[in-house]
Formats: structure tokens, sequence, C-alpha cells
């Protein structure tokens, strides 16, 4: 923990599921943030399901902001590098695209990333970047979603009863208990 993150390790009791998440303010100076990158990147937990978010007043892209001062590569450098050593990478999203705004300059500086293990457990998350009310931050909600599972059918054929070999394979497969019945 420091002023500019909060990190968590969280067991999910209902399936005894672990993962890890940090929640992040970052700094508004850029030389100030450059403690938050160093401290995120000894604590990222290796093995292990991790996602970073909130607002990491840092943008990733020149698109990232609309109004107010011309975009400097100097500001996406330490996200990039940071997000290159940990290996993260942003989670799907759904929603507004800007995250934070002053009624004058528009900017998405509110994130969440995820590490490759994340997607192992939960691959069907994504956050959901809602409208934009009283607040000047955009509140960001992850969503775990059901995947969807194909149903499962079993198709039998008359034909393979009628092969040489079915009962000495079906035998075979079966428990002692169940080989006693007459399988023509």
């Amino acid at each position: 923990m420091s002023i500019q993150h909060i990190d968590c390790h969280v067991v999910q009791l209902s399936t005894n599921t672990h993962f890890y998440i940090t929640f992040i303010y970052g700094l508004n100076q850029l030389q100030q943030r450059k403690e938050l990158w160093a401290d995120s990147t000894s604590l990222q937990p290796l093995q292990n399901p991790w996602c970073m978010l909130c607002d990491f007043n840092s943008i990733l892209y020149k698109e990232d902001r609309i109004g107010g001062d011309d975009v400097l590569a100097s500001e996406i450098r330490d996200m990039k590098e940071f997000m290159d050593s940990c290996d993260l990478q942003e989670l799907r999203s759904i929603g507004a695209y800007y995250s934070w705004t002053n009624k004058t300059v528009m900017t998405r500086i509110d994130r969440a990333l995820i590490n490759e293990f994340w997607y192992d457990l939960f691959n069907f998350t994504q956050v959901r970047y809602d409208a934009n009310s009283l607040l000047d931050h955009t509140p960001l909600l992850i969503q775990f979603l059901q995947s969807p599972k194909p149903r499962t059918s079993f198709h039998y054929s008359d034909m393979w009863s009628k092969h040489r070999d079915f009962s000495s394979i079906i035998s075979s497969a079966l428990p002692n208990s169940a080989k006693s019945y007459n399988l023509t």
C-alpha cells in the first residue's frame, strides 16, 4: 500500500478462487507517478490473476485526450513501459470511452488492466464505463459474465451395434457391475 495504490488478495468463498486486485490513484504530476510504476512493478503477483484499476492519471494513446494541451510522448511512455514490464493488457470494455472530464477536457485516465492469468480464471470479464453523472470520473464496474455453455447431446446409430466388435468394446468400457447386461 502507498498513497497511490492499495493491494488486495481476494478469495471468492463459494469457489475458493484466489486473485489479486490493485486499486490505483495516480498522482497528477508525471514525476510523482514514477513511484507508482516502480511500486506496482515490484508488487506483481507471480503466476496469479491480477487486475489493476481506477485512476492512473495517465494516458496510453494520443486519442485518449480531447481538449487541453497537446499530448506529449513523455506522457504516454511511462505507462506503456510499465504495462510491458508487467505483461499487462487492458480489460475488454464497454460504455463511455472518456473516463474523466472537467467540462473542457475529456480524457481516458481510468482503466482496468489485467495480466495473462486473469483470462485463464475469468475468461468472460469486461469493464463497464458508466456514463458520467455528478462526478468528474466515470464509474468503472468489472462484470463477471457467464460463459455460454454449448448443449451436449448424444447421437446413437443402430449401425454401430451391428459391428462385430461392438459388444467387446462396450463391455471393456463398462464397470464390472454393468457387464452382466446383454448388449445385443
